[in-house]
């Protein structure tokens, strides 16, 4: 039986893919000549402005302690960079492709892992995440043509997350959430800036629409994932993030007219199924020893 709480938490995790998924069909269908950087300085003043009220309800330090900015530093540029990447992804190639390849971000987080935490990976888990990252590869149909280069900013972007999440994990017991989001934000503000004023024009009223929902979506979209992780363990819910991949193929059928390849579905494919298989080994293992 699932309790109320767990029921919640995967109803947050839904609406948070959903909403993140709507971010990325609205930064497609804006205006081509649009600033990729105004998309994402407008989307983090948004999140300074909700970080901070969390910030202050429960008086959280604003930027973390000296000590950790190295560190935090480290995850709000990576972040920056995977968001910029991620983005110019989305716009240039289609919105199930950038998906499914961003995703493979968890084979990078491992092994980042590994290398700077010193965390201990059991050789199934890497067979898993070695399949993911190959089903990202398959989705993306690498075929040295122009077409290459969304996949190369969508790889790109996941390389990044795979960093930012792993400093994620250092931070824990250290600098809380919600200071790690405002640093995060504050930073992509900051560094937006010089490139949305060296190519500022003025948006017209489908821009300032797009851009509007843009940061509202991806606001919905953390808030979501936030609550949904305060409400249950991430070994228990972070399966439904990969629902994610559903999402974005069927939001790109609908709304773009993306057909997906047979590529794209195989790969999806992949990801998803190996996804599962290691959520549910990772859950059992864990059963195991709480007995």
């Amino acid at each position: 039986m699932i309790s109320k709480l767990k029921q919640s938490a995967v109803f947050w995790m839904i609406v948070s893919v959903t909403g993140f998924a709507f971010m990325q069909l609205f930064v497609k269908l804006s205006a081509e000549d649009m600033s990729v950087y105004l998309q994402v300085m407008v989307r983090n003043i948004l999140g300074i402005i909700i970080a901070g009220y969390f910030v202050r309800k429960e008086g959280l330090p604003v930027f973390g302690p000296v000590a950790e900015q190295p560190y935090l530093f480290a995850r709000s540029i990576a972040g920056f960079v995977g968001l910029v990447t991620f983005f110019y992804a989305t716009r240039l190639g289609d919105i199930a492709d950038a998906t499914i390849i961003n995703r493979t971000g968890p084979f990078f987080t491992t092994l980042f892992s590994v290398i700077f935490l010193k965390e201990k990976t059991r050789l199934p888990q890497w067979i898993a995440l070695i399949l993911v990252f190959c089903g990202g590869l398959i989705a993306g149909n690498p075929d040295l043509d122009s077409s290459m280069a969304p996949m190369l900013l969508a790889l790109a972007s996941a390389v990044c997350n795979g960093i930012a999440y792993t400093l994620l994990a250092h931070f824990k017991d250290k600098v809380p959430a919600m200071t790690v989001v405002m640093h995060f934000s504050v930073v992509c503000v900051i560094c937006s800036l010089p490139f949305v004023i060296r190519d500022f024009t003025m948006p017209g009223p489908w821009d300032i629409l797009m851009l509007v929902m843009i940061a509202l979506t991806g606001c919905v979209g953390l808030i979501s994932i936030t609550i949904a992780y305060r409400l249950a363990p991430a070994s228990e819910i972070s399966i439904y993030d990969q629902l994610g991949i559903v999402m974005s193929v069927l939001i790109g059928w609908i709304c773009l007219g993306e057909t997906p390849s047979m590529t794209t579905l195989a790969g999806g494919l992949i990801v998803l199924t190996v996804s599962s298989c290691i959520f549910f080994y990772n859950k059992n293992k864990n059963s195991k020893h709480k007995e």
